[in-house]
């Protein structure tokens, strides 16, 4: 294969794709390396990119259920729905209590519009993860996708007009004369017809067609209406789509993605470090001391003349936790929110380990304050984000 040929993605990612690992630890390290630039290439939304990650992972690794998990969200995200639909199932397969696998499930067969399947399938992975919200999330909506798409196709089956039968008359038997004529090389017949021979008919107007045209009356006319091609006109120059920040070129509001990280990070990280001994109920406070880690993207999309806001974080935040009467620190720990994102709905699931203090105090702080604190954050965020962008 020529350079020219290979895949500007397969170019990038050359100095792994080329790698020919011989023990099983160098396999475990480079499909890990794969896994972890497929999921850096579909967060930045290159669901191209990531699929080749992904598949060359799953070249080395056939076992890796997360993996297949993770191509079927590209799959979806790019319409596949069977392909997406076949790597949930591959990733079931390999581990039956999985339960983001069944969310994967439920969300490509909701692709390919079997919406009643769709919802079995979430409510098997709310079997396995009871307090998922997520999953909680999914099974409400698609339930009530499920009985939108009925109500709309009952009314549509209600509505459809019936047409009417066009009789076609039957073919007509008629006979052919013939004359003969000799000449020096033999007889050379010639025919010529009295009537119409078989397979021929004569239309309401007196003309000979063939039997397969089809006369259709008046009213058939009516339900067929109008179908001579028509003109498509170009996008016209729209106001509204210019005034929500469609760039000049996109007068037909066509998919355009506006890059926002620097000010989601920067607003992220100025709210978090604004915690200051945030009161808790019970004598005790928190205090953020420093986002430990945080990765992801904000972007401005506009699709189809509809402009969208998408982000998506991991966060990690060090705090301590405070004796409001004492001020002496008694227990630290580290929150986790790995889904910091545009879908959350202010319902964010997170995590909470502690480095110093109780263990106990751990369930306590998050039902608490902590919880209430991210899904606060993430309101504060989307209406700022909305309202700057």
């Amino acid at each position: 294969m020529s350079s020219d040929s290979i895949s500007p993605f397969a170019k990038a990612h050359s100095d792994i794709l080329s790698v020919k690992p011989e023990t099983p630890e160098d396999t475990e390290k480079v499909v890990m390396e794969l896994k972890t630039r497929g999921n850096a290439a579909f967060k930045s939304k290159r669901p191209e990119e990531a699929h080749l990650l992904y598949s060359a992972a799953l070249d080395l690794d056939q076992n890796n259920w997360a993996i297949f998990g993770n191509r079927s969200a590209v799959n979806e995200m790019m319409g596949k729905g069977d392909e997406a639909l076949k790597d949930a199932n591959s990733a079931i397969d390999l581990n039956a209590t999985w339960a983001k696998a069944y969310f994967r499930k439920g969300k490509s067969l909701a692709c390919l519009k079997r919406y009643r399947e769709s919802t079995e399938a979430y409510e098997a992975g709310l079997a396995l993860e009871p307090d998922s919200k997520m999953l909680k999330k999914s099974v409400t909506k698609a339930k009530e996708l499920e009985v939108k798409k009925a109500a709309e196709a009952a009314k549509k089956a209600a509505t459809a007009p019936v047409a009417k039968k066009t009789q076609m008359s039957a073919p007509t038997m008629t006979k052919v004369t013939s004359e003969t004529k000799k000449n020096g090389s033999g007889d050379v017949v010639k025919s010529k017809s009295d009537g119409l021979m078989k397979g021929y008919k004569k239309t309401k107007d007196g003309k000979t067609t063939s039997f397969f045209t089809m006369e259709i009356d008046e009213q058939a006319k009516d339900l067929i209406g109008d179908i001579a091609p028509k003109q498509i006109n170009a996008p016209v120059e729209d106001p509204e789509l210019m005034a929500q920040g469609a760039s000049v070129w996109n007068k037909g509001g066509t998919y355009e993605e506006r890059n926002r990280n620097e000010w989601g990070e920067k607003f992220l990280r100025d709210s978090i470090g604004q915690v200051k001994k945030l009161e808790v109920e019970g004598g005790m406070s928190i205090t953020c001391k420093e986002v430990s880690s945080m990765e992801g993207e904000s972007s401005v999309v506009l699709r189809q003349g509809k402009k969208r806001y998408v982000f998506d974080y991991e966060l990690k935040v060090l705090f301590d936790i405070f004796s409001t009467d004492s001020g002496d620190v008694v227990g630290s720990g580290e929150l986790t929110c790995n889904d910091f994102n545009s879908e959350a709905e202010g319902e964010c699931d997170m995590t909470i380990s502690m480095k110093t203090g109780k263990e106990q105090l751990k369930t306590w702080l998050k039902k608490k304050a902590v919880e209430k604190m991210v899904n606060d954050l993430w309101l504060t965020f989307c209406t700022e984000f909305r309202s700057q962008h």
